[in-house]
């Protein structure tokens, strides 16, 4: 999937670029379905709310073919590498699922810091 000139102009000027309708209907349905899957596996990789509810899952792609298929998908690749004029590889892939209402705030923020330490 190649950006057009406007979507490249759009991320030159807004220093971030929405994709609308990257995915189809059915393709965004198995993402969805995978994830009581990943949210049930036992690993330290998942972050639980004191109630017990997940928070967050990092590095998806490692234990679950869906996510590793999406990490390598053509519409994900393509248009970073066409954004950066280079290869790309995953630094952090997680997902955040908070449940409304439920655990605490996430004020706008920035990982790299943190993660700057931890992946040294």
């Amino acid at each position: 999937m190649r950006l057009t000139k406007e979507q490249l102009n759009s991320y030159e000027e807004n220093g971030y670029l929405l994709v609308s309708d990257c995915f189809s209907p059915d393709e965004v349905e198995s993402i969805a379905n995978e994830l009581p899957r990943v949210f049930e596996e036992n690993t330290p990789r998942k972050v639980l709310e004191r109630s017990g509810a997940v928070r967050s899952v990092f590095a998806p792609h490692v234990s679950n073919e869906t996510f590793d298929r999406l990490s390598r998908h053509p519409h994900m690749l393509e248009p970073a590498q066409q954004l950066l004029d280079d290869d790309v590889y995953i630094h952090q892939f997680k997902i955040n699922a908070k449940v409304a209402l439920e655990g605490d705030q996430w004020e706008w923020h920035q990982d790299f810091v943190y993660w700057h330490r931890e992946d040294s």
